[in-house]
């Protein structure tokens, strides 16, 4: 019996010693978060992919007390080339806003900095909402002491002031310039402050692609029920009840089949940031689809060119089969794969380059 209960002391013992190396090697992080997005920038310091992994923790809850909620996030900076991880920062929860000039710009549910920019590399704020009202109001006297709130904008990538006597401005957050907008009317135009907002997540459902933009001629469309073939629209009329990016035209006079293949629930890639099909800068198209229907299926990604020869056709499946691509895009002409647990890094003939996850690293 004595025998035995050492031999359980020394599994805890050893458990104990593995868990907390692991959480040296994770930076303290513990348990693998859920993957919110991830972010290529590139500056006089290198390229680099920051992740934004989201956690979810309850506390409490025991016999006689309420239990709360507590959402946050690991930002975790990865050299873009080799997956390296290159910092690890816990921080309260975070979302992606935009990029500039190198920088990541996020919100954070910390009322201190709000909107903000980071470093990419060292993950350290630059600049945060309070900074940017302060140099704002040293810039203009006349409304200094005079904001009654404000709040960051994620379709310009401004900062949103409104004043005492509720005068409207919006501030670009690189330049701190204000504009009054006061009187505009809710559909103004504005000059977005960042050189990109936001990032276009979850491509499940999109049938149509339009290759040179909502209002280009060059259209692609996955026609079928579960098995899709994918046709080219040739000759059509808008209706004012179209909408791009939506359905496609309402009137179809003539289009014609670019590939036989089958795809399987199929869909177009789209890029999380510039927002077009996906593609290295040219006219080929991404198709994420099954292999079959049924049990045992694999997610697959296609790629196919605008002549509808099949460049490139991959497994995707991800440990766990239901885990789907999040998000895609390409940087630096390589293609990045974003799943809930890992990234995937590959070249332009699809092959796999370096996959990070949580708790291991694959090359």
């Amino acid at each position: 019996m004595a025998k035995f209960f050492k031999i359980i002391i020394f599994v805890c013992f050893f458990g104990a010693i593995i868990y907390m190396v692991s959480l040296f090697m994770h930076g303290g992080q513990g348990d693998p978060g859920n993957i919110d997005g991830a972010y290529y920038l590139e500056n006089d310091k290198g390229k680099v992919i920051v992740i934004n992994d989201y956690t979810t923790e309850r506390h409490g809850g025991g016999r006689g007390s309420s239990s709360r909620t507590v959402h946050s996030s690991w930002l975790i900076s990865l050299d873009a080339v080799t997956g390296k991880e290159i910092k690890r920062l816990h921080t309260n929860h975070i979302e992606y806003f935009g990029r500039d000039k190198g920088n990541i710009w996020l919100i954070s549910s910390d009322t201190n900095i709000i909107m903000h920019s980071r470093d990419p590399f060292t993950l350290e704020v630059i600049e945060g909402s309070k900074s940017i009202i302060a140099k704002v109001e040293d810039k203009y006297p006349l409304i200094k002491g005079k904001i009654a709130s404000s709040r960051p904008d994620k379709y310009s990538g401004n900062l949103l002031i409104t004043t005492f006597d509720a005068s409207k401005y919006y501030i670009n957050p690189i330049t701190f310039e204000a504009t009054d907008y006061t009187n505009e009317k809710r559909d103004f135009d504005m000059k977005n402050g960042l050189e990109n907002v936001g990032a276009r997540e979850y491509n499940v459902g999109d049938y149509m692609a339009y290759k040179d933009g909502e209002d280009g001629k060059n259209i692609y469309q996955l026609i079928g029920d579960d098995a899709k073939q994918l046709y080219h629209l040739d000759k059509y009329k808008w209706d004012r009840r179209d909408h791009p990016g939506g359905g496609p035209p309402m009137f179809v006079t003539k289009k014609h089949i670019v590939l036989e293949q089958k795809f399987i629930e199929g869909y177009f890639v789209h890029d999380a940031f510039t927002r077009r099909p996906l593609c290295f800068n040219d006219g080929s198209l991404f198709i994420y689809h099954f292999d079959r229907m049924g049990k045992g299926q694999k997610n697959m990604l296609t790629h196919v060119d605008s002549s509808g020869t099949i460049k490139s056709q991959y497994d995707i499946t991800q440990t766990d089969p239901k885990d789907l691509m999040k998000e895609a895009f390409v940087a630096d002409n390589k293609l990045y794969l974003v799943f809930a647990d890992g990234i995937q890094c590959r070249d332009i003939s699809g092959k796999l380059l370096w996959q990070y996850n949580e708790d291991t690293m694959t090359h």
